[in-house]
């Protein structure tokens, strides 16, 4: 049975609904515009463009309290965002036995066996009043921990013949402000040796 477990959040959610209501285009999403450009991701590696659009979607959509949350919110929105579109089977806060990567985007290689694409996706969130020499440590930390889920066995069986994207999203309050892709230590090495 579910139930709204307080009055608290019984008035957030109440509050959030009818002022979304009040607002209704603003869930507006184009789906003919994300399907695009998740498919330019799997099949041309063109993934800038996708967490550039979930950025200003984000922005876009979320009021000011929601990033009280932080991480947890862009997370939920993001993972709402990729669960729209085919093409990858979504595997939040991916166990893998070097930690927990917050998402890897399994090519779903059944349905789609021609994708060329999977990734990584890191998401780290630092308040709108954080230095930049933190916004570089978590990119750092980021780095470090892609790395090493790269590294996971369960990855190398599950990504086929894809070639592995290590994505690094940092936001600070709602806006993105650092995007980065690192090659896998397998992808360098395969490139090395071509």
């Amino acid at each position: 049975m579910l139930r709204i477990p307080n009055l608290t959040v019984r008035e957030q959610l109440y509050t959030y609904l009818t002022e979304a209501y009040q607002q209704a285009d603003l869930f507006e999403i184009d789906f003919s515009v994300l399907s695009s450009l998740v498919k330019g991701m799997a099949y041309r590696g063109e993934w800038e463009p996708v967490f550039r659009f979930f950025a200003q979607e984000l922005e876009r959509q979320s009021a000011i309290r929601e990033f009280i949350d932080g991480e947890a919110h862009v997370k939920g929105f993001l993972l709402a965002y990729l669960g729209l579109t085919q093409g990858y089977i979504l595997l939040p806060e991916y166990e893998s036995s070097k930690g927990y990567a917050d998402f890897y985007m399994m090519p779903d290689l059944v349905r789609q066996p021609d994708i060329v694409y999977s990734y990584i996706v890191e998401v780290k969130y630092a308040r709108r009043d954080t230095s930049d020499a933190v916004i570089a440590l978590l990119k750092r930390d980021a780095a470090e921990q892609l790395r090493r889920y790269a590294d996971d066995g369960k990855v190398a069986r599950t990504k086929g013949n894809t070639q592995l994207g290590l994505i690094t999203l940092v936001f600070k309050g709602w806006e993105l402000v650092a995007l980065e892709k690192l090659a896998s230590r397998a992808d360098c090495e395969n490139e090395s040796e071509a």
